[in-house]
């Protein structure tokens, strides 16, 4: 046999790639002219391969392009495109609760589910049925009266953060970094609400500390994982380690946590981890209806670090948005102070955020910049098992995974006029889009009169929004302390932007999961005043 195989090496490989060749033919036949999707309009390279989203998520300009793209597909051919062999996306605001209801079983396509590699944590969970349980464990934990109970040490750390602003930074004419300074700022709260210890993520010089910043810097391996998942799973990432060092800090981190929840888990400490007075995630997840498989350690870790990523980014970057922003528009911030200046008489009290919710102007301020920072920017497909869907004159099977993308929503010039403006006013006076129009071009006519902040998809909707997600448009703990965190910084603080900070370092040039900005954007500098 083996002498047969050498003979004939030439003609075995020739006829093996033949037969490739035929397959791959059929193939790219097969998904143009009799896939259930040929019908639907596109450009007929994405329709035939996936190499076409490949390419735009990992090569051109060195990724993270496929948002655009889809959106120049809209352009050109309407508001439903087939924009891979599989999957067709809808830019129509108006249909945006159809593919994302809150009533309905819906799952996730598989493809991303390993793009933190991290598959078993609630966010990825594909099948309806298992993501319900998962979320159903942690939901508590970001519930609206939780958060209200965590508003003081969510003060105390904004409150730490003031102390540093005073102490170290106002009136030493040197550039604070505040996307650092936010995503440190961030981090201890999230990890104080995870755990219920603090974390001091504030205390390094400058607000330097590595771990907050690798956290955005791992999502720049997320289209990776997403397309060659299959390799990357059989290379443990410790073998990385060496070569990307955010990836090093990143697993040091986990490391930690492990050891941490590995302490907490212990059969001995069981009557300690009960009692506790300090109600943690760890308590949730405990005390709920999971099965044994859903509470091992490299799950319970794996949910942990998604929630603390999730968290700090989403959170940090709409407070850069918002400080870069209002610092360039002397009218906004003006009309911001006065307002701070009169709900909150004396700086050195400041209320809960429960009270700073009635601050019109910084409600407003805090919706903004939600919207331009987006969250999650990536589409976010799901999958009706159970029925097809109808788009106006278009039939959709079931399970065809069908997406929508927050850059597209929240960046709409029907829903919100000058879209790329930051503009708080549109906020006042709880304003409605009528249904009286389409949103989009060749679009349906909504359902009805909506309020603004029903277009508004920074932290999806529907039955896997994020956790902690009420009426009001974003989650309960980013709310809180967006709210307290603008509110400390503008009422106890001045500061102007320094020259080097530009509206390239927060409008988003690249898709990773998360928008980011230009590729050498070192972030927002501002030079805080006495």
């Amino acid at each position: 046999m083996i002498e047969f195989v050498l003979e004939n090496r030439t003609g075995l490989v020739i006829g093996a790639a033949i037969l490739w060749c035929v397959y791959a033919f059929n193939l790219v036949v097969h998904r143009l002219y009799f896939h259930p999707l040929a019908k639907f309009p596109g450009p007929k390279i994405a329709a035939a391969t996936q190499w076409y989203e490949t390419y735009f998520d990992i090569v051109k300009k060195g990724g993270g392009q496929f948002t655009f793209e889809v959106k120049r597909m809209h352009k050109k051919y309407g508001p439903i495109v087939r924009i891979n062999p599989h999957e067709l996306h809808i830019d129509d605001p108006a249909y945006y609760e159809v593919v994302y209801p809150t009533n309905k079983p819906v799952d996730k396509l598989e493809f991303f589910s390993h793009q933190f590699n991290m598959p078993d944590t609630v966010a990825p969970t594909c099948p309806a049925a298992l993501h319900r349980s998962r979320r159903q464990a942690l939901a508590p934990m970001f519930s609206r009266k939780r958060i209200i109970e965590h508003g003081s040490s969510i003060q105390h750390i904004v409150d730490q953060l003031s102390y540093h602003l005073d102490n170290e930074h106002v009136g030493t004419g040197v550039p604070t970094n505040i996307s650092h300074m936010w995503a440190a700022s961030v981090t201890d709260v999230i990890i104080n609400i995870v755990f219920g210890e603090p974390s001091h993520y504030l205390d390094a010089p400058a607000f330097s500390d590595p771990f907050p910043l690798a956290v955005r810097n791992i999502s720049q391996l997320t289209h990776t994982l997403n397309h060659f998942g299959f390799l990357m799973r059989k290379v443990p990432l410790t073998w990385l380690k060496p070569f990307l060092p955010d990836l090093r800090c990143f697993l040091g981190f986990r490391d930690t946590l492990e050891a941490k929840i590995s302490l907490l888990m212990r059969e001995d400490r069981k009557q300690d981890f009960e009692n506790s007075a300090v109600r943690t995630l760890f308590h949730e997840m405990m005390d709920s209806k999971l099965s044994p498989q859903d509470l091992r350690l490299q799950r319970v870790v794996d949910e942990a670090m998604l929630m603390i990523g999730a968290g700090i980014e989403s959170s940090k970057q709409a407070l850069t948005v918002a400080c870069f922003y209002v610092l360039t528009d002397p009218e906004i911030e003006a009309r911001l102070r006065a307002e701070l200046e009169a709900g909150i008489p004396d700086p050195e009290q400041m209320p809960h955020f429960q009270e700073l919710e009635s601050l019109e102007y910084l409600e407003a301020v805090m919706n903004e910049a939600l919207r331009l920072s987006m969250g999650a920017v990536q589409r976010l497909p799901r999958i009706r098992r159970d029925t097809h869907l109808t788009y106006g004159a278009w039939t959709i099977p079931a399970n065809t995974p069908v997406s929508q993308d927050n850059y597209s929503n929240n960046l709409n010039d029907v829903v919100f006029p000058e879209p790329d403006r930051f503009l708080p006013s549109r906020w006042l006076g709880n304003p409605k889009v009528p249904a009286t129009k389409p949103l989009v071009k060749d679009g349906i006519l909504p359902a009805e009169e909506r309020p603004l902040g029903h277009y508004m998809t920074s932290f999806s909707k529907g039955t896997r929004m994020c956790l902690g997600t009420t009426s009001v448009p974003c989650l309960n703990l980013a709310k809180a302390d967006l709210l307290v965190s603008l509110a400390m910084l503008f009422r106890k603080h001045k500061m102007r932007l320094h020259e080097s900070s530009s509206e390239e370092d927060v409008k988003m040039a690249y898709d990773m999961f998360v928008p980011q900005p230009k590729k050498d954007s070192k972030g927002v500098f501002v030079i805080f005043e006495k």
